[in-house]
């Protein structure tokens, strides 16, 4: 399942102030084998006016993968756009089950070792790439949160979160298509 959410607030001249948008619901799915299943899904975005009086924040143009192969690496971008052109950094950070409250991760997982020691799990933190690299990568289903902050003028003005879950699947080969043979050629290759 996908969640997708929004709702528009004009702060601009409220007067210099920080707040917290938050929003909860019970509960993870109940296969999550990295540890947080059953827990809840809680995601916050800060957004700080006192730096910016304006600020529409970014927004995901790309959909998490939800399944990648065990035996193959994986590079996904977040698809991340801050319509005021900010700069933005990206990380990983914990993924939560209520206000101050991280979800429990089992032994050997984390929020930087979302799948466990068997994948190499980075993020790019100017581009959001998330690349994923078996080693040799056990079929494992855990959840990571990717935080994007939003920078003007040197100061963050806001910080999103993005809480994904992931499954790595076993897949069946990827075998070419058999091609037949070239036949009645004219001309050069280049």
């Amino acid at each position: 399942e996908e969640y997708y959410g929004w709702r528009d607030y004009n702060m601009c001249n409220a007067g210099p102030c920080q707040f917290d948008v938050s929003w909860s619901l019970c509960c993870r799915n109940s296969i999550i084998t990295s540890g947080a299943a059953n827990q809840n899904t809680y995601l916050t975005a800060t957004y700080n006016n006192a730096i910016s009086t304006c600020n529409s924040t970014p927004y995901f143009t790309n959909r998490p993968v939800p399944y990648i192969c065990t035996g193959d690496t994986f590079i996904f971008n977040q698809g991340a756009v801050d319509p005021d052109g900010d700069a933005l950094t990206y990380r990983f950070g914990s993924c939560w089950q209520q206000l101050n409250q991280s979800v429990g991760y089992n032994t050997g997982y984390s929020q930087t070792a979302p799948l466990g020691s068997t994948w190499d799990v980075s993020i790019d933190s100017q581009t959001g790439d998330i690349t994923i690299i078996p080693q040799p990568g056990n079929a494992v289903i855990g959840v990571m949160c990717v935080y994007v902050d939003e920078w003007r003028n040197g100061q963050i003005i806001n910080t999103i979160e993005r809480d994904i879950q992931v499954a790595a699947i076993a897949c069946p080969p990827n075998d070419p298509p058999p091609v037949a043979g070239v036949s009645s050629v004219n001309g050069a290759f280049v």
